[in-house]
Formats: C-alpha cells, structure tokens, sequence
C-alpha cells in the first residue's frame, strides 16, 4: 500500500515525533506502543485459539453421527 520506508524517509518520521512528543516523551510512547501490540497479540490469539476450538469441537459432532446413506443400505 505504501511501499517501503527508506532511511530518508525514516527520519523524517522520527523528526516529527521528536517534535510531536518531546525527546522525553519518546521512550514513554514507544513503552505504551508495545503493551498495546502485546495486548492485541494476545487477544488475537485467544480469539484464533477459541475459533479453532469450535471448528474442531463441530467436525466432530459432526463425524460423531451417523452417516445416513450407511443407514439404509
């Protein structure tokens, strides 16, 4: 979508944050970003987790029961 960031273009984003934020500020930003993407992580894979425990309890229900066409032949 945006292609890739260069080195120029890395800067130019830290120069805006730095005038943004403060250089004191920096480091108390970038803590909260990475509790906020280690919170996403774990939500998403509590979510992937409980997903694929439904898929799997339904195949087997669903391999659990007769087979119909067995049935009446």
């Amino acid at each position: 979508m945006f292609g890739k960031l260069g080195p120029q273009e890395l800067m130019i984003i830290i120069g805006v944050a730095l005038l943004i934020f403060g250089p004191t500020k920096i480091p108390q930003v970038g803590k909260g970003l990475g509790k906020a993407y280690k919170e996403y992580r774990g939500i998403k894979k509590g979510l992937t987790d409980e997903i694929e425990g439904t898929v799997k309890d339904t195949r087997e229900a669903v391999e659990g029961k007769p087979n119909k066409k067995e049935d009446s032949a």
